[in-house]
């Protein structure tokens, strides 16, 4: 018995792609390893050195069922997509357009006090003392609409550059009375020293970290009362008045935990904002038809004062459907808008407002069924907007926050929707066989209410069309039956069955494909004039296969 081997060239491709949403790979690798045994007296193998061989070749591709959740996964990487306990779709796009705390809005500056005070005293005993005591006030530097009650310090300095002409002995005493600390008044001793030579100078400083500190007032003034004891003691040398000390004081550094009083008219610097829908991005023609589209904006207001919201703009921009821009108008706008806010009870909390823009208040029904690619916004918001001076307050974590929510439930109709995308394409081949023609089997068992035409140009480096894979255009997916309304169910799927040749020739058009251009075109059920839904649990069945006839020349040994 004699053992044949056949020897065959084969070829191999190599298809590597890298796309953000899901594409059938055609992936051809066919090898044949034939192994038989013959009888030596039916050839003379001595006189067969090689033949032709032309191999008709069958094999299966792909068997897929993916169902809408796979397709998510691979294309919301933003978790935008949610559904309902009966598996129905939406899209939430999402954009916080402003967000701003407390402290970084109303600022305690650094305030320069420079008391400055005489005094005269007769000369104390030898050994013995006399004070004398001067109180200040000192009005707090801030916005001209500003007057505060109470603040409660995180963080602070206070700083004393002290300059005095006193030549005995002493000491200062500073007293803050109104700022305490678990109930005591701030109270500092502050040393002073004569060694003979005048002026006296002085710098020391003190930390207010937990200090409440209660402000009096003159209109809309902030006064903080301020204390000063100069004690002088006897040394048997006379006092030569008067005397004068300059304190210099600063408060630097200041941060607040709490602040409680009339905190002004603030405007919040809202700049224009823009939310991208993603689902639009690839868009190049087309039209939606969404029947309730949402927008939301929502704020989240922890300041303890009224705030007012105006929204000077909402617009739709498609850059490739007319009529390319559409504001969204309509009486569901307030014109102000007035926002939500804590009360002294409610301090630490968080106040929510929220503006809901649908079909039946405004004109966002129309600006979405242009499939914009965003939507811009544009809001001011001014604090205390009465102007009438009332106690309002903020923690230093107090955020007001407002961001943007467009909902677009996947209910309604679509038509002429065009998607492109671009694929990265690499071909290698090794001794090819010599194909005579390839032919592609596609079944499709859809169980979408959408209607699909699709076609792949292949590309040179310079996006020169090289081939098409089908040929001529035709189209591959039909839509399966929505059922009626409310719920619009697909009642029974569809199943296609598309054919796709290529002659041998065609292969050689790859050699140089360095990119796959895919084209969809969309369309709901019945050429885009039924209204459909899109479940979670919607589903495409898909089955490749190709046959391959080849030639090649077998040696025998």
């Amino acid at each position: 018995m004699y053992k044949r081997k056949i020897i065959m060239n084969i070829n191999q491709m190599f298809f590597k792609h890298n796309s953000k949403w899901t594409m059938v790979v055609l992936l051809l690798m066919i090898i044949l390893f034939v192994q038989s045994c013959i009888k030596k007296d039916d050839f003379n193998f001595d006189k067969l050195a090689q033949l032709p061989y032309d191999p008709n070749i069958a094999v299966p591709l792909v068997h897929s069922r993916m169902t809408i959740k796979d397709v998510l996964d691979d294309y919301d990487h933003e978790h935008v997509f949610t559904e309902d306990n009966t598996h129905f779709l939406y899209l939430i796009y999402e954009r916080s357009v402003f967000s701003q705390k407390a402290e970084d809005l109303i600022t305690i500056s650094d305030q320069n006090v420079n008391t400055n005070f005489n005094f005269s005293i007769g000369t104390p005993p030898n050994g013995d003392s006399i004070t004398t005591t001067q109180a200040s006030t000192f009005i707090l530097t801030t916005a001209v609409d500003e007057s505060f009650d109470t603040m409660y310090i995180k963080a602070g300095t206070l700083n004393y550059n002290i300059s005095g002409n006193l030549d005995h002995d002493g000491k200062i005493v500073i007293t803050l009375p109104t700022a305490t600390k678990n109930g005591i008044p701030f109270t500092q001793v502050i040393p002073y020293n004569y060694s003979g030579t005048l002026p006296v100078t002085i710098n020391t400083s003190f930390n207010l970290t937990g200090y409440k500190v209660a402000f009096n007032h003159i209109g809309l003034q902030t006064i903080l009362p301020m204390t000063y004891s100069v004690t002088v003691y006897g040394d048997g040398t006379p006092v030569n008045p008067p005397y004068s000390i300059t304190m210099s004081e600063s408060f630097t550094n200041i941060k607040y935990q709490k602040l409680i009083g009339y905190l002004g008219q603030k405007t919040f610097s809202i700049t224009n904002d823009t939310i991208f829908v993603e689902i639009f991005r690839n868009n190049i023609h087309g039209y939606y038809d969404f029947e309730d589209p949402k927008l939301h904006i929502n704020t989240f207001n922890a300041y303890g004062l009224p705030i007012n919201v105006n929204i000077g703009l909402i617009e739709a921009h498609s850059d490739v459907n007319t009529p390319f821009i559409v504001p969204v108008t309509g009486s569901g706008i307030p014109v102000p808008w007035t926002i939500n806010y804590p009360s002294f009870s409610q301090m630490g909390q968080i106040a929510t407002t929220t503006l809901l823009l649908d079909k039946n208040n405004s004109t966002i029904k129309p600006a979405i069924n242009i499939a914009p690619q965003y939507i811009v916004g544009a809001i001011s918001a001014q604090s205390n907007p009465s102007g009438i001076p009332t106690t309002n307050f903020v923690l230093d974590t107090s955020r007001f926050t407002v961001n943007a929510q467009l909902e677009l439930p996947l209910w309604g109709k679509a038509w002429d929707f065009i998607l492109q995308d671009t694929i990265a394409f690499d071909y290698q081949s090794t001794t090819p066989m010599d194909v005579e023609w390839a032919e592609f089997k596609l079944i499709l068992d859809n169980g979408f209410p959408i209607d699909g035409k699709c076609q792949l140009y292949f590309v040179d480096s310079d996006y020169a069309v090289l081939d098409s894979l089908l040929n001529p255009f035709q189209q591959a997916l039909v839509s399966a039956i929505p059922g009626s309304p409310p719920d619009y169910r697909v009642v029974s799927n569809t199943k296609t069955t598309t054919k796709i040749r290529w002659d041998g020739p065609r292969w050689a058009h790859l050699a140089t494909c360095k990119h796959i251009l895919v084209r969809a075109y969309l369309n709901t059920a019945n050429s885009g004039t039924t209204i459909v839904k899109i479940y979670s649990d919607y589903g495409l069945d898909t089955r490749l296969g190709v046959r391959v006839q080849g030639h090649t020349m077998v040696g025998f040994h």
